[in-house]
């Protein structure tokens, strides 16, 4: 048997499957496209034959339609060749790696594993034959990364894993946010769903004034996380609420999902939204964050 690692395009190439995958269930059978396989030290790979492992890399840009990284592994039945030098099998026995490795945003330096710094250099979609020594040195830095991201009692959520990540830039974001205006690229996608899921009204006033509504971040995550732009990490609001919400003196109970108003804006005509439902409300791990955020600014104030 051997082992070969596919980098492959989600809208194109793992056969209509969640790119991100909550359970093997959702990958079980998927027919998956890739090229014919090289090697990471240069020169042709051997042919995938059925009964190969196939280590599965979905791209993370969401142009290429917002993979988890590295997500799953099972083994190849039914392998055919297609048309344009192109390799098709269908996946059995998944497995998902959890709660993921992903090379979108990576600071460091070498990684520790010639095929993750490789693919760090390559980009585009491809299919490498690993060697026995890649592949030891590959599941011993993936091993470690999932053995320190694991989270206690259970799997992580992709929100969960983006909070993970980015840890201390979250902190710096929300600091950055709440002593200045964040500054904004163009949000145009951003805002269309989240008008959409708001109904065009304001996720806490109701105002339905268009012009006067902006699309805001729950975590001003950096510009290399998939799920910034995601609806769950966004609320539609007025530009006045949007204002409360990044000086934070306004934030959501993740319990009860119910806004919660700074004490400084008792006697004012906010104090009515205090309380108010959210509905539906962003996603609870980064509302937990904000909350802590908005918690720790009125205990320094």
């Amino acid at each position: 048997m051997t082992t070969f690692l596919l980098k492959l395009h989600c809208k194109n190439d793992i056969g209509g499957a969640a790119p991100r995958p909550a359970n093997p269930e959702q990958w079980e059978g998927t027919r998956l496209r890739f090229k014919k396989p090289s090697r990471i030290s240069g020169g042709r790979g051997d042919s995938v034959a059925d009964g190969d492992s196939l280590i599965v890399w979905t791209h993370e840009d969401p142009a290429f339609g917002g993979g988890q990284g590295l997500t799953a592994e099972g083994v190849a039945r039914d392998v055919r060749e297609e048309p344009d030098n192109i390799l098709s099998a269908t996946l059995e026995n998944v497995r998902l790696f959890r709660p993921g490795f992903r090379l979108r945003g990576w600071r460091g330096g070498p990684t520790g594993s010639r095929v993750i710094d490789h693919l760090l250099r390559n980009l585009l979609t491809r299919t490498y034959e690993l060697e026995d020594d890649e592949l030891s040195e590959f599941r011993g830095v993936v091993g470690r990364h999932l053995e320190r991201a694991a989270p206690v009692g259970g799997s992580a959520s992709d929100e969960d894993e983006a909070l993970r990540v980015q840890k201390d830039e979250v902190l710096d974001g929300l600091e950055r946010r709440y002593s200045r205006q964040e500054a904004r690229p163009d949000q145009a996608d951003f805002r269309a769903s989240l008008m959409s899921r708001y109904n065009g009204t304001c996720a806490i006033t109701g105002c339905n004034v268009e012009s006067t509504l902006q699309a805001a971040h729950v975590i001003p995550f950096s510009e290399s996380i998939a799920l910034r732009n995601e609806p769950s990490n966004g609320l539609l609001l007025r530009a006045d609420i949007h204002a409360l919400l990044d000086k934070a003196l306004l934030a959501i109970d993740p319990d009860t999902y119910r806004v919660v108003l700074s004490d400084s804006l008792q006697g004012t005509d906010y104090w009515r939204l205090n309380r108010k439902a959210v509905n539906p409300a962003p996603a609870k791990p980064y509302l937990e964050a904000l909350f802590r955020f908005f918690k720790k600014k009125q205990n320094s104030n």
